[in-house]
């Protein structure tokens, strides 16, 4: 797994918004009050808003339909909430 925490205090709005971008492509799934997951072909990705943070993790799927391809996945994920933003964070992924 890995894991980056955004500093922000719009993590629940920009959640929200990626998920409504990200529905029409993959399913979505709530976390009830605590957040929500992306289901892609190889990962899950786990939005986990606060008052002051955006906490994110990928997670692999165990038998997904394609490899997954951490790099390419963390990029993806970080350019799509920049442009939820409307500003750029400082990512710093860990495995976790």
């Amino acid at each position: 797994m890995s894991q980056a925490i955004i500093t922000t205090t719009d993590g629940l709005r920009i959640a929200k918004r990626l998920t409504n971008h990200w529905q029409h492509k993959f399913q979505i799934s709530s976390l009830g009050d605590t957040g929500f997951v992306v289901h892609f072909p190889s990962a899950e990705v786990v939005l986990l808003p606060s008052a002051d943070a955006l906490q994110v993790e990928i997670r692999p799927v165990e038998g997904g339909s394609e490899p997954m391809d951490l790099a390419k996945l963390q990029s993806v994920v970080a350019s799509h909430i920049d442009r939820m933003a409307g500003e750029a964070f400082d990512y710093q992924w860990h495995d976790a």
